[in-house]
């Protein structure tokens, strides 16, 4: 029935320790049972027995037990019946008022993985449930059964209660395991080095202010770190509503908050790794325009996009902005940037601008926004999936959870997936040969002078020969960061998948979801094979080019023949490219990146299965 109405809560009545055998957990898990007892009483009237068989057991024990305590003598009275002068009677007898002032409220249990997690509320107020697993005083027993306030075994821990010690070693770990990894990846520098730049203001009054902002962040940190148990309760307190919402528990099977803990995680992966992915594509980027000595043409080239930005039209910014493709050539093309041919500086205007930051949030906003739409259409089609929410809190922070986990997961992929989009247009543009603007004229060279000379004195080489290798030098450094940044969406859909393992509660996995997250890794995983397609159809075309350009130089003789072996060389050492996209599919990163969702699938069966048969 579970299976079918995934929706539903199950309950009955009376616990039973055969709802909580191994065998019977696939479809008792979850069931919810309200029971007078549970399998066991109270520590002092449970003594060594060992849990009964089902709630009725539990009931006869007990009443056996207050049978026993009623028939016992009154120590004041004598061999006659009659009452000791003198003597204090200490009445022992337990009436009805007693036994329902015990029952006054019925148990609640669920069925979990590892027994019946008891929600009942805890002993009277005033003992300590917390502290100890006994709230009765010692004089309570089976012969004492009237000095007994709480004849129930304590409730299930609503979350794990650690030690004050543990909590504050913990926190301290935390925050230093925290600065170490600041340290490490330099953002801490970086954090310093921008508060100090926004600081206008003596050099020394900078480090004061700092000096100042450290001290202040360590009481913070200090104080945060002491109030760790109180704060720790109050916030588990908070998220489990005192009992009346869902517990916090790792193993037991019936908790959401290990699920909204990992969604957390990749919410805040998401967000690092877009900014991760976006410093690696612009460090890369200078990188390469100091590798090919064209700085200064770059400042030009962005003067220049910004100039035409400006003359647009609304309707033209957002089309330049949303569009993938490198316009073929321009209409006017722009002759006053010195050293580079005006069809040239066309194609590398479109690449800056389309590459901006501004034109890459455009398009990859507008594509997370139709992915999530139409998601949202098939789940409302084939229907959403189920959350085992309990209580208000719960209810609202998983809503709120999982719609930003999903769309900063959103953001990631398409980030990823605009990268690596615009790199295949790029490579593709840079395959054709570019013409001048004047009929009849003759091939021009997609790199500025200073490049050309370069590699001409670098190779000994005419630069009429190396447009197209220059070309395949800047594919393979430019996606040997694109390629990667595939890794980055897998983990954090590996990630969710692995938030909604029954492991931690009874998640279902819908086909409309199914789809969905498929439909993800196949756009991620298509964008890398057509990368690594069109880097090779560039080899391609350039050993095809440059085999013919041999050939000729071949049969002309003389001096030609010498370049000619040169172009065999640069022939021999582009078929050996093994960088970025043009690594093996063996080597790409997709076919690792994809081990993550199919291991997490795998993994979470593997866990539940284990989990189930109790190893």
């Amino acid at each position: 029935m579970n299976k079918h109405f995934p929706e539903a809560i199950f309950f009955t009545t009376d616990l039973d320790a055969r709802l909580l055998h191994p065998k019977e957990i696939d479809w008792t898990r979850n069931l919810v049972i309200a029971s007078s007892y549970g399998l066991k009483l109270s520590p002092r009237l449970q003594l060594e027995i060992a849990p009964f068989r089902d709630s009725y057991e539990t009931s006869l024990y007990l009443s056996t037990m207050i049978a026993m305590n009623n028939a016992q003598p009154d120590v004041c009275a004598d061999s006659k019946g009659q009452p000791t002068v003198g003597c204090v009677s200490d009445p022992k007898s337990i009436d009805q008022a007693t036994i329902d002032q015990w029952l006054r409220q019925p148990r609640v249990f669920e069925v979990g993985r590892h027994g019946a997690f008891d929600f009942s509320k805890g002993p009277p107020k005033g003992a300590d449930a917390i502290a100890s697993a006994e709230v009765n005083p010692p004089e309570c027993g089976s012969r004492e059964l009237s000095k007994c306030r709480y004849i129930h075994a304590l409730p299930s821990p609503l979350f794990p209660h650690l030690r004050n010690v543990t909590l504050w070693l913990a926190t301290a770990l935390l925050f230093v395991g925290a600065l170490a990894l600041m340290i490490v990846t330099g953002h801490g520098h970086r954090v310093v080095a921008a508060i100090h730049s926004r600081i206008a203001a003596h050099h020394s009054v900078r480090q004061n202010l700092t000096r100042a902002a450290i001290v202040l962040l360590a009481i913070a940190l200090a104080i945060v770190v002491f109030k760790a148990p109180a704060l720790w309760a109050g916030v588990l307190g908070f998220l489990t509503q005192n009992g009346d919402g869902v517990p916090f528990t790792f193993t037991e099977g019936i908790s959401l908050w290990p699920t909204e803990l990992i969604r957390l995680i990749a919410l805040f992966a998401s967000c690092y790794f877009i900014y991760t992915g976006w410093r690696s594509l612009t460090r890369n980027a200078k990188l390469i325009s100091g590798k090919f000595m064209w700085q200064t043409e770059e400042e030009a080239l962005r003067v220049e996009a910004e100039a035409r930005y400006k003359k647009w039209t609304g309707a033209e910014k957002i089309w330049h902005a949303l569009s993938f493709r490198f316009p073929a050539q321009s209409k006017k093309g722009s002759g006053e940037l010195e050293g580079m041919e005006p069809a040239a500086a066309d194609f590398w205007v479109e690449y800056i601008y389309r590459g901006r930051f501004r034109s890459r949030i455009v398009r990859v906003a507008v594509l997370t926004a139709l992915y999530f739409m139409s998601g949202a259409v098939l789940m409302s089609i084939l229907g959403w999936p189920v959350s085992p929410t309990r209580g208000t809190v719960s209810y609202w922070l998983d809503k709120a959870l999982i719609m930003l986990a999903v769309f900063a997961m959103l953001l990631l992929i398409f980030f990823v997936v605009d990268a690596t989009v615009f790199a295949c247009q790029m490579v593709l543009r840079l395959q054709a040969p570019l013409r001048n603007s004047t009929p009849g004229g003759g091939a021009v060279w997609r790199w500025p002078t200073s490049t050309l000379s370069r590699y001409e004195q670098e190779l000994n080489i005419h630069f009429r020969h190396l447009d197209q290798w220059i070309g395949l030098r800047f594919i393979a450094e430019r996606t040997s960061v694109v390629a990667p940044l595939i890794y980055y969406p897998f983990i954090v859909i590996s990630l969710m998948i692995v938030s909604r393992s029954a492991v931690f509660a009874n998640w279902n996995m819908p086909i409309g979801l199914i789809l969905v997250i498929s439909g993800s890794v196949i756009i991620v995983s298509g964008c890398a094979i057509w990368l690594r397609v069109c880097a090779e159809s560039a080899r391609k075309k350039a050993i095809e080019d440059l085999t013919l350009e041999t050939i000729r130089l071949n049969s002309a003789g003389g001096d030609d023949k010498q370049t000619a072996e040169q172009l065999e060389i640069m022939i021999a050492e582009i078929r050996g490219l093994r960088a970025g996209a043009f690594a093996p599919y063996s080597q790409q990163p997709f076919l690792t990146a994809l081990l993550f969702p199919l291991g997490s699938f795998g993994g979470t069966a593997l866990v539940e299965y284990l989990t189930m048969a109790n190893l």
